[in-house]
């Protein structure tokens, strides 16, 4: 059974714009609305030659995509965005047609792809979107086509559902998720989140129902080692713990890998309990960059990159340098190793880097 996390709000409040942190090379984009995306490059992250977007308003075109994407295990994040484009289009593309048959069929394909979304593979993840109308109550919900589908309240379908929000703060635009009912229907399992509103953050969001689902930490706390007490080496741990926060390597990839390695015993998250010779063995410059590139995703995914490429590090540097981007290659900016692997780009970057 997949996840399907529903994101409702006005235009211009930020559901598009939560999508800026999931990864392309694992994400499935689906443009309904059929506008640019509200970040800068986004047009290299998402797009035709990538095989990860598709421009659709096309009732059967979007659920035949999301039965492709079932077969493709590299996807893990499948976006619609949003779903009032799809039953706008229905609509008008039927509008001559007389009689209460295109409604029903309108609720019908809004209801059949919800439920079909949670029905795909375990580890996929299906975001869809919505815009919201406001009932005579003053509640914000979300906003649908004909009487029919009013009476059939989509949210009951869904388990999970955030309100994308925006406020001014001294001067900035600041974006934010409602995680709970308070003037709209928004919702999330009891225990899933702490907090009335948490950031505009797609990735985190994801990340979070997956702990959550998996019975892990509570969000915001998967991202920092458990510390019950500060041990004697507790100034070892300090560094340890800020190297990751710096790599953005997640206490949970860290616990698993020092399980592997018999530094933990299963389960155990509190990093106190390392002896002093493994936290030593971590400060060691040598060790950590094997961490590194064992549990940063885009490190890994460049050094895999070049193992197939038969690109060197010696070359790997020399195209850096060539670019000015910086040297070693493993501690330029994550953002532009990230936008090397895009299937578009890396046979340039192979080419290039396989000249010097």
């Amino acid at each position: 059974m997949s996840t399907v996390i529903g994101v409702m709000g006005q235009s211009g409040h930020g559901k598009t714009t939560s999508l800026r942190t999931l990864n392309p090379l694992s994400t499935y984009y689906i443009n309904a609305d059929g506008k640019p995306l509200p970040w800068r490059g986004w047009t290299k992250q998402y797009s035709v030659e990538n095989s990860n977007y598709l421009q659709s308003r096309d009732s059967a075109e979007i659920a035949a995509a999301l039965q492709r994407i079932n077969g493709v295990p590299e996807i893990k994040v499948c976006v619609v965005d949003t779903i009032n484009a799809v039953m706008i289009h229905e609509e008008f593309t039927r509008m001559r047609e007389k009689g209460y048959d295109k409604w029903i069929d309108i609720c019908q394909f809004v209801y059949d792809l919800i439920v079909s979304a949670s029905e795909l593979r375990q580890d996929l993840t299906v975001v869809l979107l919505f815009h919201v109308a406001v009932d005579g109550e003053g509640v914000d919900h979300i906003l649908t086509n004909g009487r029919k589908l009013e009476k059939v309240h989509l949210e009951f379908l869904l388990t999970i559902l955030v309100y994308a929000k925006s406020r001014m703060v001294d001067g900035v635009n600041q974006y934010v998720f409602e995680v709970q009912a308070n003037s709209s229907t928004a919702k999330t399992p009891m225990g899933l989140f702490e907090e009335m509103e948490i950031p505009n953050d797609m990735k985190a969001l994801c990340d979070a129902v997956t702990a959550y689902q998996d019975g892990d930490e509570l969000p915001g706390r998967e991202s920092q080692p458990v510390v019950t007490e500060q041990a004697e080496s507790g100034g070892d741990l300090d560094i340890i713990i800020e190297r990751m926060a710096l790599d953005g390597i997640s206490n949970q990839a860290m616990s698993e890998m020092l399980v592997e390695k018999e530094c933990l015993k299963e389960g155990d998250r509190d990093f106190t309990h390392l002896s002093p010779d493994v936290l030593t063995a971590l400060l060691d410059a040598e060790q950590w960059l094997k961490v590194r590139f064992r549990l940063v995703p885009h490190l890994k995914g460049i050094k895999t990159a070049m193992e197939v490429s038969g690109i060197t590090t010696e070359k790997m540097d020399a195209y850096c340098e060539a670019k000015e981007f910086g040297t070693p290659w493993y501690d330029i900016d994550a953002d532009i190793l990230r936008q090397m692997l895009l299937p578009a780009n890396w046979d340039k970057v192979a080419a290039k880097a396989a000249t010097l």
